[in-house]
């Protein structure tokens, strides 16, 4: 089975980063199965290449560290930090470090990491 992680560091608001999150996964082509306030899942739709090879895309939600929201004006949601970790798995054997799976994980972590300038960890 092949499985790639990657971990990204961003800030903002929880509701926005993960609708911002469900945006590019649909925007890539996926479709969200799950969904709650800190963990997302999505799948790669049957088509493009076979069973075996379709992805799934886990979207974990860390939070870091909370501002106080003293600082923050009072119309102002409050802000935080997030570890986002990203864990795109199939089934897959990885003979070659170029396959379907690592492609995946490649674009997910990108376009996420690309939209807002979150860090790569």
């Amino acid at each position: 089975m092949a499985r790639y992680i990657t971990l990204l560091a961003a800030s903002g608001a929880l509701s926005d980063l993960q609708q911002s999150v469900v945006q590019i996964l649909k925007s890539c082509g996926l479709k969200l199965v799950y969904q709650t306030s800190d963990y997302l899942v999505a799948k790669e739709q049957p088509g493009g290449v076979s069973f075996s090879r379709l992805a799934t895309i886990e979207v974990l939600i860390d939070p870091v560290s909370a501002q106080s929201a003293e600082a923050l004006p009072q119309e102002a949601p409050p802000k935080a930090n997030f570890h986002l970790t990203l864990i795109v798995k199939n089934e897959e054997l990885p003979l070659q470090t170029n396959n379907h799976c690592r492609k995946v994980s490649d674009l997910i972590g990108w376009a996420i990491a690309k939209s807002h300038n979150w860090e790569f960890v």
